[in-house]
């Protein structure tokens, strides 16, 4: 698991760009996502990572969340594999 900030609270567009923009750079197809307008979390697969889990009937070996941080005035982007296993 992988966790880093943006400055600011990114608009709703905003965070769904820049998890297109990671999932494309790996290569990765959504499995499952879930989203509100302070949190967006999906979970895909890519080929490029070896381990896995089964979900639905797919693999599934990447999990990335955002969360937007009011009161910090941040977004908070979280990275895990195979899943991210605690709360973001």
């Amino acid at each position: 698991c992988v966790q880093g900030n943006y400055n600011g609270t990114l608009k709703n567009d905003v965070q769904l760009a820049k998890i297109d923009q990671l999932l494309d750079i790996l290569g990765a197809k959504v499995v499952e996502k879930v989203e509100d307008p302070t949190v967006k979390s999906f979970s895909a697969y890519t080929p490029e990572l070896e381990p896995f889990i089964w979900t639905k009937q797919e693999k599934m070996n990447i999990q990335v969340g955002l969360h937007v941080d009011r009161l910090k005035q941040v977004t908070k982007l979280t990275i895990g594999t195979p899943i991210i296993t605690m709360e973001y």
